[in-house]
């Protein structure tokens, strides 16, 4: 007898959170300011239920974790950037080194200050993703997050001895990264201050 088996969805990537930062401009961590009446962290948290998307939460102390916990009602995976001058290369590079990335093949990689991402451009990534090294959404010439990105590129960005970050070190180590077309504003809308809050307007419906 035969058995005829059919190819299976190709697991999700895994969500990088990046939320170690210290918000000065903010006026405290992003991870728990908020915008449209709810903390950043819920908005993202309610994106990735939807999707049923696994996360690991970059924070920046240890004593973030039981807040950020309160907010989302459950126990989320979490490690810590405690380095006081880190960027989104060391977050990633701790990241990649916690036991829930070992064996995962693909990143998402969602700086904490862009809530506001609809889950149908998350999904639009994943498929674009393909075979290139990465994906990002685009609209009018302009780049926005997330990145999706396979597990080898991210390793060769964090190998960079650079201390210039993230941007140079994709500089210095050209991907093939598709620049995927979205209508959703939210990739592009950084919010980096309570005004930018406040520019965000009311929640959809309101």
């Amino acid at each position: 007898m035969i058995t005829v088996t059919t190819p299976s969805e190709p697991s999700p990537p895994l969500v990088l959170v990046l939320a170690a930062g210290a918000g000065t401009r903010m006026g405290g961590p992003k991870v728990f300011a908020r915008v449209h009446g709810r903390p950043f962290a819920a908005h993202i948290a309610d994106t990735l239920r939807s999707l049923a998307w696994p996360a690991l939460w970059v924070l920046r102390t240890p004593n973030q974790a039981p807040i950020l916990s309160n907010i989302l009602d459950y126990t989320p995976d979490v490690c810590i950037n405690a380095d006081p001058d880190g960027d989104m290369l060391s977050s990633i590079h701790v990241a990649l080194s916690a036991r829930q990335s070992l064996f995962q093949a693909s990143f998402c990689i969602w700086p904490v200050d862009f809530p506001l991402i609809q889950p149908e451009t998350l999904q639009t990534l994943a498929f674009e993703l393909g075979s290139w090294d990465g994906a990002v959404p685009c609209n009018n010439n302009r780049t926005g997050h997330p990145l999706l990105a396979k597990r080898h590129i991210l390793c060769r960005w964090i190998s960079s001895l650079t201390r210039d970050g993230l941007r140079q070190a994709m500089f210095d180590h050209p991907a093939a990264i598709r620049q995927v077309p979205v209508s959703d504003p939210g990739p592009f809308r950084n919010l980096n201050t309570p005004g930018d809050c406040l520019d965000a307007g009311p929640a959809p419906g309101e």
